[in-house]
């Protein structure tokens, strides 16, 4: 077969196209023939008919999978509507509604009185919702705000003009008064609105600060006590559901969703608030009188190892968090490790006595004030020959304590210092805590064993000083120091008892006895600590000076000045270890230093004991100072009774007619008449309220602001002015 060929070129081009017939010729071969019209038309016919059935089932199948998806889309939407899916629910919680986590209110801080000395206080915070407020609106509330909140009016307008915020917190740690009139400045309903938040409030301000520590906006404790007992005193978490609207906004929680949580526990300190009040004046006077860097000083009970009074300085105001220094809330008593100086001196004739190295009555030769030893030159501040054991101590005899640690030996000597706690931690709990340093007995070499008799390349924090000391005034037996008291749940029930326990035995009570006595004559005539005499008691102590280690070298300025010791001697009750950090004016000694904060302090203990003085043992000037201090108002103005248990003292209740502190409504306290009162009668009416106090003078009260009968709110400040 040849395939069709075309015709010869004319002037119409379909003419030269190939015919239908040789076509067909052409795909069927030659020797078929052509179909007639009539096959044509049938087949014709044929192809139309398959083309409609076609036609039809396509139709059907279009219109069966249409059917299909519209029952299998109705059967979906009838189990969506009618049936439960957790996926879509869950989805629908995500979306409408929000979890939010509130810690629970934090646990108080008590004195041993059960005076409030760290509480919680539910301030009012001003939120906003920008979603609802045009950039008109924004502006005009602003400037509204502005002199309210103490902002400057772009600040505010700033946060009211994001959109894309449902809730911005404005201001925080409001008034009452002043959040209730700042929410009413918009007139567009929840654009403005109040919510509480937990304070954490200070009633004595700068008051212990350091030994409390302070707590962050997260609820966290920062330091001090805050920090070190942070599990107890954070109780539970708060949970609810907080139900919001289509555009994502907050509306008040159902109350069936709300889960109560338990506050947390609250903490009883061996603090007395009266010796911490009158161990701030002291050191404050020392402050202003010597100007030193810094200044520290630890009341404790040598029966039981309470630590009654903590003091630092310089101090902060944890009240006032916008200019607090960190810095400021150190914790020196425990924190700096610093060489004490002569202090150390009775620990070392107490382990020269224990270990019959030498006897209270025997003599030592001190060179008439330069003893070379080995390479070196131990030299005396003043010079002297042949000395008493008595005469060492209290004229302060290096050359005398250098060569009784010689004497004694290494081993004594450095075993027995680690009794009466040195170079271990005292394990007092607070955060920042040193051990302090103290040379091994293997390694230290003879020179450095006879200047550490002296507090002279060992170092010690003040709580090591006054737990050491107490040692000694506790007939040998060193207590345990400690801050807590008790642990109490909200149920009031105990959870972890913290009684006084004993440490160790470090020396016999014998030996204990005869050192007290010799560190009697340091505060008598003649010795190197007469102004830490108390009128009318006997005081045991120890004077110390020492150089202080600057840039890793001896400053040839700088001191370190201290004064340990406990009254009444013949039954000690009291130790107290005061700490001045380079005196910037007038003198630098110890003895000059120190010591009158130690005075100052003991007559308030002795006063807060309700001990009488003996007549016997004081001058003529001494009982006239007495007489003038019996005045001071600042001193417990009602009985003080002792109970039997050694360091739990209480207050005898005043009288039903003293003025009390009372709340007129839900959000405000009603400020009572408190002219006339003592120091100590004001503060006792407004401690734990939640108000900022400012004490002004001394003795009684004058004038107070606000004036009586006048509304305040916790958080609001006081001012009381003594004369």
């Amino acid at each position: 077969m040849t395939r069709p060929t075309n015709r010869a070129k004319t002037s119409r081009p379909w003419e030269s196209l190939p015919t239908v017939q040789e076509v067909y010729a052409w795909i069927v071969g030659p020797e078929d023939t052509p179909p007639s019209p009539e096959d044509a038309r049938r087949k014709e016919r044929q192809v139309k008919v398959e083309a409609r059935k076609l036609a039809r089932m396509r139709a059907l199948l279009v219109g069966g999978a249409l059917a299909a998806g519209y029952l299998a889309l109705t059967i979906r939407c009838g189990t969506l509507m009618l049936g439960s899916d957790d996926r879509l629910q869950a989805k629908a919680r995500i979306q409408f509604q929000q979890p939010v986590v509130l810690e629970a209110r934090r646990g108080d801080i008590l004195d041993r009185d059960g005076g409030r000395l760290a509480t919680s206080v539910p301030m009012p915070s001003l939120h906003a919702d920008p979603s609802l407020l045009s950039p008109a609106d924004a502006r005009t509330l602003s400037h509204a705000l502005a002199p309210l909140l103490d902002q400057t009016e772009q600040a505010i307008e700033k946060r009211l003009t994001r959109e894309e915020a449902r809730d911005v917190l404005l201001a925080r740690d409001l008034s009452p008064a002043v959040a209730q009139k700042a929410r009413r400045l918009s007139a567009t309903p929840g654009a403005l609105w109040v919510e509480q938040e937990n304070r954490r409030f200070y009633p004595g301000g700068a008051v212990g600060s350091q030994m409390l520590g302070v707590v962050g906006r997260n609820g966290r404790g920062m330091g001090g006590i805050e920090l070190a007992l942070d599990r107890y005193l954070r109780g539970d978490t708060f949970k609810f559901i907080e139900l919001r609207d289509r555009k994502g906004r907050g509306i008040k929680p159902a109350a069936a969703a709300l889960q109560s949580a338990h506050r947390g526990d609250t903490i009883t300190l061996t603090l007395d608030p009266f010796l911490q009040l009158a161990a701030e004046r002291a050191i404050d006077h020392v402050m202003e009188t010597s100007l030193p860097e810094a200044a520290n000083l630890v009341v404790m009970d040598v029966k039981t190892g309470e630590i009654l009074a903590m003091v630092n300085r310089p101090s902060g105001n944890p009240n006032d968090t916008g200019s607090l220094d960190h810095e400021n809330l150190k914790n020196r008593s425990v924190m700096d490790s610093v060489e004490p100086g002569s202090v150390f001196k009775p620990f070392v004739m107490a382990l020269a006595l224990e270990n019959h190295v030498v006897k209270a009555t025997d003599t030592i030769d001190c060179e008439g004030g330069a003893w070379t030893l080995g390479r070196k030159t131990i030299t005396d501040t003043h010079a002297h020959g042949v000395l008493t054991m008595t005469e060492v101590i209290k004229v302060s005899s290096n050359i005398g304590a250098a060569k009784l640690a010689i004497r004694t030996g290494a081993d004594i000597i450095i075993a027995g210092l680690k009794d009466f706690g040195y170079g271990r931690p005292s394990e007092l709990g607070l955060p920042g805590e040193v051990s302090g340093i103290l040379r091994s007995a293997e390694s230290i070499k003879p020179i450095e064993l006879a200047t550490t008799a002296y507090g002279q390349g060992v170092t010690a924090s003040t709580v090591q000083l006054v737990a050491g000391v107490a040692a000694i005034a506790n007939d040998g037996v060193r207590m345990k120091p400690h801050l807590v008291k008790e642990i109490r749940d909200r149920r009031g029930e105990l959870v972890t008892p913290n009684d006084s326990w004993v440490d160790r035995a470090v020396v016999s009570p014998e030996v204990a006895r005869t050192v007290a006595r010799m560190m009697v004559t340091v505060t008598e005539e003649g010795g190197t600590g007469t102004k830490a005499r108390v009128p009318g008691f006997q005081v045991a102590g120890k004077t110390g000076t020492a150089w202080k280690v600057v840039n890793g070298a001896y400053s040839s300025t700088a001191r370190i000045s201290s004064f340990v010791g406990f009254l009444p001697a013949d039954r000690p009750e009291i130790a107290i270890a005061v700490v001045v950090d380079t005196a910037t004016v007038g003198s630098k000694y110890g003895g000059l230093v120190a010591a009158p904060v130690f005075s100052e302090v003991g007559i308030a203990a002795m006063q807060r004991l309700g001990l009488e003085p003996d007549p016997s043992i004081m001058t003529d000037g001494e009982r006239r100072a007495w007489e003038r201090v019996n005045q001071d108002e600042t001193a417990p103005a009602v009985p003080v009774e002792r109970n039997h248990k050694p360091g739990n003292w209480s207050p005898i209740p005043p009288d039903d007619e003293q003025p009390a502190l009372s709340w007129a409504d839900d959000q405000h306290l009603r400020i009572p008449d408190l002219k006339g009162l003592s120091m100590r009668d004001a503060f006792q009416i407004l401690q734990g309220s939640g108000l900022g106090l400012a004490l002004v003078g001394e003795g009684r009260v004058v004038a107070q602001s606000p004036a009586p009968d006048a509304l305040v709110a916790p958080g609001d400040k006081v001012e009381i002015r003594f004369q």
